[in-house]
This record gives structure tokens, C-alpha cells and sequence, in this order.
């Protein structure tokens, strides 16, 4: 699956290179050498993250476009998380809980891990929604274990688990956040989509701790902060600095910072970036 993918990466990027009348040389210029860009470009070699973004950015493509336009989807899982946020979004907490029996039901008659993935992403919206949690104690250690099973994270369990930080306890949380955390360049190394989807999950979920669980949330703020993360993909440079505000907000009590940086993230003109704030924001006011 891995190898594949790359191929797909490499060559649509020579696709797109070309299509702009950007040659080799020209893209590749203090970045790479031609013939390793070639090589990448015809499947026969790897590249970095850091450099790919390099030249991306020359031929005037972010990395959001370039994954919105290469990236193979998993249709089936999107599928059902796209009508699950548009019912979130309608606050239908009784077609939710019929998809979460539906999907619970038939991970308990199968023992198939993407029904219990569903039926958990479904529980968290009602738990945001009805301030409940319907997955047992038993279905919550479950899907630890398949979350924690295999050597590395990958696309299936970075979604699992950020679709799922609701209505895991704040220890496990903790735990696999920094499970993530140190299998962080690991993904980065072996694929663009698994990275970014890994470092919105981390601090995703952060946020949700920076509420329930305060103390572990600064913990893991320090690990972040540690990080080399790429600072050219500046949704997560975005995240990291909001959710640092969050814990000082929590410490002070000031929301003005939060206010002013919100104000700016607006002029982005990202929607999606601006709205996974005001949802953070919201989840601390709301629950104070």
C-alpha cells in the first residue's frame, strides 16, 4: 500500500510540475539534485517532507491542494464520517444513537474493528451533543487495544482515536496522545496524509484535555513544543499556539489573547482551521 502510494505522490507531482512548464532544473535548484528529483518523480526513490513542501511552494501549490488532489480516499470511512458531521452539525442525537446501535451491535456479532471505530465516533458526537457516554467500559478497553495492537499508527487508528476523545477516559487519552507523539516521525518518514492527519489528532484531542484533565494537558503542551514539527504547514503552527493560549486562559482566566488571535486566524481565509478554533474555544466556555 505504502510503496504504491508514493508512486501515485511522485508522479502526479511530475504531472503537475510539467503541467506548469517548470523544469527539473529550475524546481530542483538548491533543494535536491535533478537526478534525484527524477528518480523521486518516476517512482524509484523517496523524498523528504520538508523538501517536498520546498517545492511545492515553487510551483504554487500548498500541501493541503496537493493532498486534496493525490491522496486515494478510503470512500467507505469518509463516506460515513461526512453524513455523521453533517447530522453532528444538525444536533440529530436520535439519528446518531441509531447509527451508534447499528454499528455496535454488529461489532459485537463480528468482533470487526471498523464497526467499533464507527460506533465510537458516533458515541463521541453524542457525547459532545448529550453530555452522555454510550460505549461501555469494556468497548472503551476494546478499542484501546485495537488502537495500541499493531508497532505503528496508521490512517484507520489516527482516525479511530481522533474521532474517539470524548468518550475515552483521560488517562487513556493521555497515554495515546503520547503514543502518537513518538510515533511522529516515524509517520512522517513514511507518508504526508498519516503526519498531518497524526498532529491534528494530537491536538485535537490536547484541547479536549486542556478541560478534562488540565495538568495532563501542560505535560503534553511541553512534548509538543519539543517537537521538530514542520512549521510550514502553519495549521499545525496555528494549533499549537492556540492551544498553548488555552492553557494560559485556563491559568489567568483572560480571555482577550484568545479574542486577538482569533481576529487574526479569521484574515487566513482557511474556514476549516478558523472553525476547528471557535469549536476548541467553544468546548472550554461552555464547559467551564
Amino acid at each position: 500500500m505504502f510503496g504504491t502510494l508514493k508512486i501515485c505522490l511522485a508522479k502526479f507531482s511530475k504531472k503537475l510540475r510539467k503541467s506548469k512548464h517548470i523544469t527539473l532544473e529550475a524546481i530542483s535548484k538548491d533543494v535536491i539534485s535533478t537526478s534525484q528529483l527524477s528518480r523521486w518523480e518516476n517512482g524509484l526513490s523517496d523524498i523528504s517532507l520538508n523538501k517536498l513542501i520546498i517545492l511545492l511552494n515553487r510551483i504554487n501549490v500548498s500541501p493541503q491542494e496537493f493532498i486534496a488532489m493525490t491522496i486515494p480516499k478510503n470512500n467507505e470511512t469518509n463516506n460515513f464520517l461526512k453524513n455523521l458531521s453533517l447530522l453532528y452539525s444538525e444536533k440529530d442525537s436520535i439519528s446518531i444513537y441509531r447509527i451508534f446501535l447499528k454499528n455496535i451491535a454488529a461489532y459485537h456479532h463480528t468482533n470487526n474493528v471498523d464497526y467499533l471505530f464507527h460506533a465510537s465516533a458516533a458515541a463521541n458526537v453524542l457525547f459532545d451533543i448529550k453530555n452522555k457516554n454510550y460505549l461501555t467500559p469494556q468497548d472503551q478497553q476494546d478499542l484501546k487495544l485495537f488502537l495500541t495492537q499493531n508497532n505503528h499508527w496508521n490512517l484507520s487508528t489516527i482516525q479511530a482515536f481522533g474521532n474517539s476523545g470524548f468518550i475515552l477516559p483521560n488517562n487513556t487519552v493521555f497515554q495515546l496522545i503520547n503514543s502518537l507523539i513518538e510515533d511522529i516521525v516515524y509517520l512522517e518518514n513514511i507518508n504526508f496524509e498519516f503526519y498531518l492527519e497524526a498532529w491534528n489528532t494530537i491536538i485535537n484531542n490536547s484541547l479536549i484535555l486542556v478541560k478534562t484533565d488540565f495538568k495532563k494537558s501542560k505535560l503534553l503542551l511541553a512534548r509538543i513544543k519539543e517537537l521538530s514539527y514542520t512549521e510550514s504547514y502553519l495549521s499545525i503552527t496555528v494549533k499549537v499556539n492556540f492551544l498553548e493560549l488555552l492553557i494560559h486562559y485556563r491559568e489567568d482566566g483572560n480571555s482577550e489573547p484568545i479574542k486577538r488571535f482569533l481576529e487574526s486566524a479569521k484574515v487566513l481565509g482557511i474556514p476549516n482551521l478558523y472553525n476547528d478554533l471557535l469549536f476548541g474555544w467553544a468546548l472550554l466556555k461552555l464547559n467551564s
